[in-house]
């Protein structure tokens, strides 16, 4: 999973307004942490993206100010996950250039394996960036590599933002190496910032944004923040389900107007309220 937390510098990718440290801490401090602490990674990272989506949705509109980041220019990238443990010979190839596993790296571009894969990950970008492999390496010439949080995962972004003008493609020997596509892709000449904030009015990220993230996320790992209405044939929402007994009978009765969207979280809801315009309505 891709789980990228934006950190008030309009990163195009971001889709998390706060890291699992973050939300952890914030719930262990309320004697709230068991459920968060028994999760999975992925659960964690999907309760917090799950969290910055319902709040982007929910508030998006009556947030104070615009975006700050209206004219990004994007990096083309891929990810490389690796979930196996490479052996001596597996190679890498970025471009031109291929990085070749090693038990202990020696000549230029050569990488050492380690003993787990984290090390082998770390190793890799480390030898992208020219900061290690085997000696005599250089940094890639077009491309730059940093580690993600998911064990295994690398992602390699382009040195040169916008539409790339040559491809850069990628390619891996061992098959438990898999790239997510063939090429660095996503370069944008011009982009928006996919977030609500950074925004004008405000210095990075709020932390009142951030702790609503985690008040959110903690909900977000029981259900759905954004559960679907039941509903009739007309769209209507269920406002009476009433069953009785002798004689057996069943009542039901939707309302005619708009469903409701979002459903309410005061504890959550009102950590935003500071970040709100106005006009924005009553959060109640």
């Amino acid at each position: 999973m891709t789980f990228i937390v934006e950190d008030g510098s309009g990163i195009y990718e971001a889709n998390a307004y706060a890291g699992r440290g973050f939300v952890g801490n914030y719930l262990a401090s309320r004697n709230r942490a068991t459920a968060w602490e028994t999760a999975s990674e992925e659960a964690q990272k999907a309760a917090i993206i799950a969290a910055t989506d319902y709040i982007d949705r929910r508030f998006g509109p009556v947030f104070l100010g615009q975006k700050l980041y209206e004219d990004l220019t994007v990096y083309a990238s891929n990810i490389l996950q690796i979930t196996e443990l490479p052996v001596d010979g597996d190679t890498i190839t970025i471009g031109t250039t291929i990085y070749t596993f090693r038990n202990a790296a020696a000549v230029a571009y050569e990488v050492t394996i380690g003993t787990t894969i984290g090390e082998a990950t770390g190793a890799l970008a480390g030898a992208i960036a020219g900061t290690g492999g085997g000696t005599g390496t250089l940094a890639h010439p077009s491309a730059s590599a940093d580690v993600l949080a998911g064990v295994g995962d690398v992602i390699v972004r382009a040195l040169v933002a916008g539409v790339l003008a040559t491809a850069i493609p990628t390619t891996a020997s061992n098959p438990k190496h898999v790239w997510d596509y063939s090429e660095l892709i996503g370069g944008l000449d011009e982009a928006e910032q996919v977030l609500e904030f950074p925004r004008t009015v405000f210095t990075g990220i709020p932390v009142a944004l951030k702790q609503a993230v985690a008040e959110y996320a903690e909900r977000a790992l029981a259900g759905a923040l954004m559960p679907d209405p039941e509903v009739d044939a007309t769209g209507g929402s269920l406002i009476l389900n009433r069953d009785k007994v002798g004689p057996i009978e069943s009542e039901q009765r939707y309302s005619g107007g708009v469903v409701q969207i979002f459903k309410k979280y005061p504890a959550a809801d009102r950590l935003l309220l500071g970040l709100i315009s106005s006009g924005g309505g009553v959060i109640r």
